[in-house]
């Protein structure tokens, strides 16, 4: 067996144990709950959050730029499962070097790429776990992203400002003729993860394709929580606040994958901004 062979088959070893670690028993009809077996659900730094682009008393602080470095670079292997309560891909490259990381706009390091994820809901009037100015959007795209300071992602989630996470909205608009290579992409993983317990190889693709990368539009960040039990305050959030085209039939495709307890939904409700500040910028 050739030494690449091998090295993607530590790669899938790997792949089975780096996800977001999540308590397996939560439902999204009982969200109120989470706090009885995570307490920090219950904290005041939690995520998703109401975006108030009208408020006067946002911060709209000038940032350097958000750097997406080798988001062009293609994986060689991505891994991409339906753990019930979403689908996840996990991409890796076998020369560290080649990982795409982000740099500048609020953050003070490199923040490395573990995985990226999807929340949506029932019906094209809610998905997104964001909202902006009260409004839902279909579907929110999450990319996770590690501080190389802690050397690993297991390490960086117990650190304050272990985690970026970049959120990235679609919204419906059946006038666009042709979809996105993102969202093509997306319907192409979600067609082969219908079934919950899935896992299966991914043809690798660059993560430039999704629409947030590079994007010249208007980023809001904050400092908050994963979205899902243990919901670690460990995130700083940079949400892209306008919506991407996706078409009402690659919805419905995405509304089919299969989720614990038949839940047709999977997104947090907003939580208390608590005093938080949220800024803006490009």
């Amino acid at each position: 067996m050739n030494s690449v062979m091998c090295g993607l088959l530590n790669i899938s070893l790997i792949l089975l144990i780096c996800g977001i670690p999540v308590s397996q028993g939560f439902s999204y009809d009982k969200t109120g709950e989470w706090g009885n077996e995570s307490p920090i659900c219950n904290g005041k730094s939690q995520s998703p959050i109401n975006i108030d682009y009208n408020d006067k008393n946002a911060l709209k602080q000038d940032m350097v730029s958000l750097k997406w470095n080798g988001y062009e670079n293609i994986p060689d292997v991505m891994i991409g499962a339906n753990n019930g309560h979403t689908i996840k891909v996990i991409p890796k490259w076998l020369d560290t070097a080649k990982r795409p990381y982000l740099s500048g706009g609020p953050l003070d390091s490199q923040y490395v790429l573990q995985e990226f994820h999807f929340h949506w809901g029932a019906d094209n009037s809610v998905g997104s776990e964001h909202t902006v100015n009260g409004k839902s959007f279909v579907l929110e795209l999450h990319m996770v992203h590690w501080k190389l300071d802690y050397g690993s992602f297991s390490a960086a989630i117990a650190a304050p400002d272990g985690l970026a996470v970049v959120g990235s909205f679609y919204d419906v608009n059946n006038t666009v003729s042709k979809p996105s290579s993102g969202v093509n992409n997306i319907i192409n993983i979600a067609l082969i993860l219908m079934k919950k317990g899935e896992e299966v190889d991914i043809t690798p693709f660059p993560l430039s394709n999704f629409d947030a990368v590079n994007t010249p539009e208007v980023i809001a960040t904050y400092k908050g929580s994963l979205t899902t039990p243990g919901c670690n305050e460990a995130v700083t959030w940079m949400v892209v606040i306008h919506g991407h085209p996706i078409s009402n039939n690659h919805m419905e495709t995405l509304r089919n994958v299969q989720l614990d307890n038949g839940e047709n939904h999977n997104y947090r409700p907003v939580q208390p901004l608590n005093g938080r500040k949220v800024s803006f910028f490009h």
